[in-house]
């Protein structure tokens, strides 16, 4: 084996290691942890909900435990949308999964981002 055919077979091997770690980054469509994540996310949109009239009408938080929680809220809100470029889902015309991580961002960036992007940035 002469030497560039030694480095072509090396970057072979690196865009394969490449390729199947993404592989590992993509969470399946069904994934029970992930469903528990949602649940706990529609939990802090039903809080951040509550909080925000609450706030509206009486002032901000003076409690230190309650400015922290705030925080991990908006931090759990952040760390769906990155998330959200990770999470395979369901082709709707073959109902196959789709794990392509492209397809995937590609999906999530012309339905919910913009959505997303814009409630997890305070305005104030």
């Amino acid at each position: 084996m002469n030497m560039s055919n030694r480095n072509l077979l090396k970057d072979e091997i690196e865009a394969k290691e490449s390729k199947s770690m993404i592989r590992r980054l993509i969470i399946p469509f069904n994934s029970r942890w992930k469903k528990v994540f949602d649940f706990i996310l529609l939990l802090c949109v039903g809080y951040s909900c509550f909080s925000t009239v609450y706030y509206a009408a009486f002032g901000d938080p003076t409690l230190i435990g309650l400015v922290i929680f705030d925080y991990m809220v908006e931090l759990f809100f952040v760390a769906s949308l990155i998330l959200s470029f990770f999470h395979a889902y369901k082709d709707p015309e073959t109902n196959a999964p789709v794990n392509d991580i492209k397809k995937i961002a590609y999906r999530y960036i012309t339905t919910w981002f913009f959505l997303d992007f814009i409630s997890v940035f305070p305005f104030y």
